[in-house]
Parts: C-alpha cells; structure tokens; sequence
C-alpha cells in the first residue's frame, strides 16, 4: 500500500498483530510517515519494508518483534533527517529484533531495542551475531524487480541469522529457510548441492549415455542440469561461458544419451576420447562449480 505524507502505509492499532511475508511501502515523503507503526504491539517477519521517514515503528507498552526483514530507506527529498529511522521503539514496550538487514536511514536502529544477528549500515546494529558498520555494497542487493531487494549468494547476510524456526519457517517469497539462517527478508538463493557426472558409457550405436547422481536444491528448486561435451578437457572458464553446452535437461532427468556436438543426430566418431562435463543449475539460475 502506498500513503501520502504524514500518514502510514500500514498501521495496526489494537493487538498483538502478526504480520508475515509482506511488501510494504511509502511512496511520498515526509517526516511523519511510517511504512509500518504498530500500536498495539505484536510481530513483523519475513518483510521487505521500505520507508521515506520510518521503516518500522513501536509505539506500546506491549511487546514487539521484528524478524528477518528487510527494511530499507529511500527520499527524494534533499533533508538529512529524512529517512530518519529503520526500526524504532517510540513506547515503553519490550521491542526485539532479530536477523533484520537495515539500510539507506539517519539511523538504522533507534530507542530501546533487545537485537541479535542484524546487519546495518550505519554501525547500530547490537547484540549477539550483529553485523556492524556495514557499508551498502555489504549488503550485495541485487534488485530482480522495482524494489525487490534479493541479496546475492555471496552477501555477508547469508548464514548469518539466528535459527528461528520455533516461530516461522518461511522467507518474503516463501521459500522454505535453510538450515543456516540468512539476514533480512529473503533467503539468498544458492547453487544446487551437486557431485556433477558420475559415468559415461559407450552405446556402441554412435551415441554416449551420461549419467548423474540428482542434485539436492538450496533455497531455489533444481531447474535441470547442463550437459557440456567437448573433445579436450574443458575449464570452468568454458562452462561458465557455456562454450561446449550440449543441452540442458529439465529436473528430475539423471541420465542422457549424447549423439553429438551439436544439435543435430549425428553419430559421435568412433576412436575419438569425448570429454562430458554436467552442472545442476537452479530456479534462480545459480549453477554448481563441479
């Protein structure tokens, strides 16, 4: 939902409220808009949260909780108090956050807060596991739409969260939570676990049967598997290019017969040593390094 200045995009009155998997955002600036202001306390988690003042805000005696959110700051306005807050205790209440990636605000976290295994940019994030005075580049943002903020498999928010899978299990895309925890809202996709080609047979009819163990997917399902043939040995450098790719089988495929080089059934030449090299590749397209 989108507000105007000096309002709120989402505001919970009475409570506890429990909000999940959510995208919230402010597309008006001002130094009284919240995304988010829960009154009557309550948990946020799994959320992507973008704020032109405040990302998310408490304001109770009851207790709150913000959970492996994302919560980041964006203004068109030339003000350095705006954004002003990512997450903020304005009550009395006992407020916790946990696994939140916070970035783009004057502060990142402000009031009285219990916190563990956050990340943020302007150094405020505390407490067991916190990741501190990270820059924004840190966090490896990579925007697969308008503010769809995924981190990439090599961002330091991967594995650095508290297991909280007592109280929910699933991501913003509702991807189930790996075994090591990520920060912020999204689950950073990863390459299939994947021992690569197993055997290659002779079928002594022109074609070659390659085989393979099936991969076991992180985060993201197994989309299929790259079949790359070559007749010299071939580098990382040349899968990664797809030079000698062959095809690519959908999952649930752990074998296939190879005619040819190319694309066409032609028989493979007899006497000649073939090279086969196969990758498991994922929905979100990360490939194994076999």
């Amino acid at each position: 939902k989108h507000s105007g200045a000096g309002s709120y995009a989402l505001y919970t009155v009475t409570g506890p409220t429990y909000i999940e998997r959510c995208f919230v955002s402010v597309d008006v600036g001002g130094t009284a808009t919240y995304a988010v202001i829960m009154e009557g306390g309550g948990h946020i988690r799994s959320s992507l949260v973008v704020g032109y003042n405040v990302g998310i805000a408490f304001n109770s005696t009851a207790a709150g909780e913000a959970s492996n959110c994302t919560i980041v700051g964006r203004s068109n306005l030339i003000d350095v108090n705006v954004p002003a807050f990512g997450v903020r205790n304005i009550s009395t209440g006992t407020v916790t956050v946990k696994n939140c990636a916070i970035d783009g605000f004057e502060r990142d976290f402000f009031g009285t807060l219990t916190q563990s295994n956050n990340a943020a940019r302007d150094g405020s994030a505390s407490g067991t596991g916190s990741l501190t005075a990270q820059i924004h580049s840190d966090f490896r943002f990579r925007a697969l739409a308008n503010l769809d903020f995924v981190p990439l498999s090599s961002s330091v928010l991967t594995n650095a969260g508290a297991d909280l899978s007592a109280n929910f299990n699933y991501d913003i895309a509702n991807n189930t939570m790996p075994t090591t925890w990520p920060i912020g809202a999204y689950a950073p996709a990863r390459a299939p676990t994947f021992a690569g080609a197993a055997s290659a047979a002779d079928n002594a009819d022109g074609s070659a049967l390659v085989s393979w163990a099936a991969a076991t997917a992180n985060v993201s399902a197994i989309r299929g598997y790259k079949i790359h043939v070559h007749t010299a040995a071939m580098t990382d450098a040349n899968l990664d290019a797809n030079t000698y790719l062959l095809i690519e089988v959908p999952a649930g495929r752990t074998s296939v017969d190879v005619w040819t080089l190319s694309n066409g059934l032609t028989a493979l030449t007899a006497g000649t040593t073939y090279y086969f090299a196969v990758r498991a590749i994922s929905a979100a397209g990360d490939e194994d390094q076999n």
